[in-house]
């Protein structure tokens, strides 16, 4: 027979802090939805900056649609896969933007990582686009990075002058396409892609507005 460990009032205290306060968010829309909105009604304000400059909210809405176009283009589909493999700044958060204007989900390849658990993740998600810098791409061939450019498109953001191009709004994602894959550690073997859709992100989103309790004019650093 089985003994309990718990009371059966602290068993019910237990299932009741980890069930948590239940929340209810408006789903409909996608984050990319809600960003434009933003871009609209700020578009001078500052949206994200690294260490050398920065993108105003209209800057990054239309640098992020003539990306985006530039995918379809390249026959990105909603919810195919596009690896982003550039450095920590502000040009990996217009892939992210593009990516999903495009209705597709993106990948992120960690340059710190390990060259095979890279070649592994590249050739595992069957990307369609490889969205990279000229910096990252000619180092990691260096060290033996394969990409088979018959299989994935190499888009080298550097060469671009998405600030130029003409770009009409767009954006093909629905709440229940996927927005990313990123990949577990592999601590029990080759590394598992985790997906997550649109509605999952547009709930974290706003669940992080709430306990951060975030205004438009508060500034989030991410490391």
């Amino acid at each position: 027979q089985d003994v309990p460990l718990l009371s059966e009032a602290d068993t019910a205290s237990v299932l009741r802090l980890s069930k948590g306060e239940q929340k209810s968010y408006d789903l409909s829309k996608t984050f990319i939805e809600t960003f434009s909105m933003r871009a609209v009604q700020q578009p001078d304000a500052i949206a994200v900056s690294d260490e050398n400059s920065q993108y105003t909210y209209a800057e990054l809405d239309h640098c992020s649609n003539a990306l985006a176009h530039l995918l379809v283009e390249e026959g990105v589909k909603p919810n195919d896969f596009v690896c982003v493999f550039t450095e920590r700044s502000k040009e990996f958060v217009l892939d992210v933007h593009a990516i999903h204007k495009a209705g597709a989900a993106y990948t992120p390849l960690d340059i710190d990582y390990p060259l095979d658990r890279l070649q592994y993740m590249l050739d595992e998600s069957e990307a369609k686009v490889l969205l990279t810098i000229h910096k990252v791409l000619e180092e990691k061939r260096k060290e033996g990075l394969h990409i088979d450019e018959s299989k994935v498109k190499v888009i080298l953001i550097d060469d671009l002058d998405l600030h130029s191009a003409k770009a009409d709004a767009i954006n093909l994602t629905t709440p229940d396409n996927i927005a990313y894959m990123i990949y577990t550690s592999g601590s029990t073997g080759k590394p598992k892609g985790a997906m997550l859709h649109q509605r999952g992100l547009m709930n974290f989103t706003c669940a992080l507005a709430e306990v951060e309790q975030l205004t438009i004019d508060d500034r989030k650093s991410v490391v």
